[in-house]
């Protein structure tokens, strides 16, 4: 990162701060303290949002128009937020429409007498009986008729002058509502009709969805660049922008200065100083980014650790999975998701994904397990080089597997402390690794011994970076050294964390085989039938074990990476490079 800092006349600074947004690889810091009140949004913004969710979540979208010289934002905004309103009160009423006519239509189609006199002075009470209460329905007193039976309750009505004593009947009585049947059905049939104009009218609106969003965007572009004004320095005659960009960027930043003569002084950060972290992996890898930054950024001194965790996470995703079908039908989602994980950033995680099913299906061929079952063709099983219920190798490989990566990370830290002394610590902790390697192995005892007192000795001088002027000094630094010593025993437990992978596989594993071997036992135990309940197991059980492997894969997956891998790659956190750019369109 470089430090940078334009300069030019204060009537330029609107167009500056435009060329700036345009260009989108400089972050501002300000320079001028916040205003007291912030600057009032615009009135429409709000609905203008809301308009914007309503039209994205519209299914069947319409062919967009790219202009439009008649269009008013603010009549349009207007029309679909009424329109969302509209479509948002007709489905409650279709709903309690529906819930009234489902419990009126056990009664029939009837209407009340306009006066008591039309039965003779009676009226009609109703009630939801119990069919096993039926019996004890009085049979003297006053007229009943059951009108309709459901498998569990009896529909009732009683014509009497009066209410019934509530002890004559054995259930409470309940409220049908004054309406007929026949007019609560014309109504629902009336709003289905409106509902349907209603999202006709939906799809319509659609067709601006492009207009409308980048109305939005360039409203936000204009927020940002009026904040950005009030918290630049400037006065009547000159303006000043501090900022941060990267040095592959700065280039560009010098010919926008150049073409508009403005001043500008860039330098590489002061030691005092803390720039954003912009992580810039291959463009393959850039999800690794996105996975680095979801956690955590690493500090702007440190080193970009994209790529290990692109690649790390894909292979403990596969190993969590460990079966060959699991990943050819992760392979057949990707396949048909692959065209709308084209759009806008999710292309970034189209790499990741695709590494992500090749290395299960890779890791499944070499472990064998095709949904719990061998390998289907003499040529796969040719291709088996792991048993994963051999214990004692799968321990081995899972520690191999937590030391790499381990000491990937500590190497990596090493390259970003280079040339300091502190870097040297990271040395002790690669001994350290190196030493208990030799001794598992059962190496000479020459090998380990002299790794580990190298190691004691480089963590004892080495992890505290002061100066030693005084005996002080060496004490201080003695000290710090034994606490970093203190360290080892974490440095196992984060290697001793990675035998989680060879137990999610193996449970994986396990979970197929009882599923298959469940299956089977219903096949036998059912003749005919049987079939059809080995498949529905089959497919209920291997549907829950991929989704538990989904699961444990990406959680999994990641707590090695931003916990175990996190802790030794990098010392502190840093804060994510935010350009001051313009505003995306929605798609």
């Amino acid at each position: 990162m470089r430090r940078v800092v334009l300069a030019g006349p204060a009537d330029a600074l609107a167009d500056t701060l435009a060329a700036l947004q345009a260009l989108g690889t400089v972050e501002l810091d300000p320079l001028a303290p916040a205003p007291a009140e912030p600057a009032p949004a615009a009135p429409a913004g709000d609905a203008a949002r809301r308009a914007l969710r309503h039209l994205l979540r519209t299914p069947g979208r319409r062919r967009q128009r790219t202009s439009d010289p008649g269009f008013d934002v603010s009549a349009f905004v207007a029309d679909v937020v009424a329109n969302a309103r509209a479509i948002r009160r007709l489905e409650e009423r279709r709903e309690a429409l529906a819930a009234r006519i489902a419990d009126v239509a056990h009664w029939g189609d009837f209407a009340f007498p306009d006066s008591p006199e039309v039965l003779g002075g009676n009226r009609l009470w109703f009630y939801i009986v119990p069919n096993r209460r039926m019996a004890e329905m009085p049979r003297e007193g006053f007229a009943w008729r059951c009108v309709s039976r459901t498998a569990t309750m009896s529909y009732v009505v009683v014509v009497s002058p009066e209410e019934p004593d509530p002890s004559l009947v054995p259930a409470p009585r309940v409220h049908v509502g004054s309406r007929r049947l026949a007019d609560l059905v014309r109504e629902l049939e009336t709003v289905e009709a409106d509902l349907d104009e209603a999202r006709l009218a939906r799809q319509a609106f659609t067709a601006r969805i492009g207009l409308l969003a980048r109305s939005l965007a360039e409203a936000a572009d204009a927020d940002a660049r009026a904040d950005a004004a009030r918290r630049a320095l400037a006065d009547a005659h000159v303006f000043v922008l501090v900022g941060w960009t990267a040095a592959a960027d700065l280039p560009a930043l010098e010919a926008l200065a150049d073409a508009r003569g403005l001043a500008l002084l860039a330098r590489p950060p002061l030691e005092d100083e803390v720039p954003p972290t912009r992580l810039d992996p291959p463009p393959p890898f850039a999800a690794g980014a996105d996975l680095v930054t979801f956690y955590q950024a690493p500090p702007s001194r440190g080193w970009d650790p994209s790529v290990p965790v692109f690649l790390s996470f894909a292979l403990f995703f596969a190993i969590i999975v460990s079966d060959a079908g699991y990943a050819l039908v992760l392979g057949a989602v990707l396949a048909f998701a692959w065209r709308r994980l084209g759009r806008g950033r999710a292309r970034r995680f189209r790499p990741l994904l695709l590494a992500v099913v090749g290395l299960s299906l890779a890791w499944g061929v070499a472990a064998g397990s095709w949904f719990g079952l061998p390998p289907p063709a003499p040529w796969l099983a040719r291709l088996q080089l792991l048993e994963l219920t051999d214990f004692r190798a799968m321990l081995g490989l899972s520690l191999w597997i937590g030391i790499g990566h381990l000491g990937l990370a500590i190497a990596g830290r090493f390259w970003s402390l280079r040339g300091r002394p502190e870097a040297l610590a990271q040395v002790g902790w690669l001994l350290l690794l190196a030493g208990a390697v030799a001794l598992w192995q059962e190496a000479p005892a020459a090998v380990s011994l002299v790794s580990l007192a190298a190691a004691t000795l480089l963590l004892l001088l080495h992890s505290d970076p002061r100066r030693v002027r005084s005996v002080a000094d060496l004490l201080r630094r003695l000290g710090a050294g034994l606490a970093a010593l203190s360290g080892v025993s974490r440095l196992f437990a984060d290697v001793l964390s990675y035998l989680r992978l060879f137990a999610l596989g193996l449970a994986s594993a396990s979970l197929a085989l009882a599923f298959n071997g469940l299956a089977a036992d219903l096949r036998a135990a059912i003749p005919g039938f049987g079939l059809l309940a080995a498949s529905l197991v089959l497919l209920a059980g291997h549907g829950l074990n991929l989704a538990l492997a989904i699961v444990g894969g990406t959680v999994h997956g990641l707590r090695l990476n931003y916990i175990e891998f996190g802790s030794w790659a990098e010392a502190g956190e840093g804060r994510p490079f935010r350009p001051f750019a313009r505003h995306g369109v929605p798609s």
